[in-house]
């Protein structure tokens, strides 16, 4: 019996220690560019991005113990006629690329239903946002690509 009281009470020390907070954190205006010229079909544009302090704001949690993240929404800032469809992927130094957004030229967004591990590109000292986009006409520019991302977190903390 003693054997069982003692793990029980350092169990209940340990959970009484931690705290649970969410959070949604919108990002500022965020600009991925391809350099021109580029043709009709498919395209890529990036951007190497590290959350600063602007980024978290208020939220960014003290002695983070785990965290679960989700992208929420996405937002197309841009308006080029030219562009039919944006996919947006993340890839972190660490972390291999995957899927998160796609959204049409009717400016319909679909999120991605299974995002694994998005947390670690918080950790990793940068990620990679790719826009895979496909554009109606040649374009013999640079092309900006604008997003907004909304992530709604749960930390855990001591």
């Amino acid at each position: 019996m003693r054997y069982l009281i003692t793990p029980l009470i350092l169990s209940l020390l340990l959970v009484g220690c931690t705290t649970t907070e969410s959070a949604e954190i919108e990002t500022s205006s965020l600009t991925l560019t391809a350099e021109g010229p580029l043709f009709e079909g498919n395209n890529t544009a990036t951007l190497e991005w590290s959350p600063d302090n602007s980024f978290w704001g208020e939220n960014k949690p003290e002695n983070l113990k785990s965290a679960k993240v989700r992208l929420i929404d996405i937002t197309l800032l841009s308006d080029d006629a030219a562009i039919k469809d944006v996919t947006i992927q993340f890839a972190g130094e660490k972390t291999g690329m995957q899927k998160i957004a796609f959204m049409d030229a009717s400016g319909s967004v679909n999120i991605a239903d299974k995002q694994e591990n998005l947390a670690s590109f918080f950790q990793d000292n940068f990620s990679t946002i790719v826009a895979d986009f496909d554009l109606s006409e040649d374009y013999y520019d640079d092309l900006k690509i604008e997003v907004k991302i909304i992530f709604q977190m749960e930390f855990t903390t001591n």
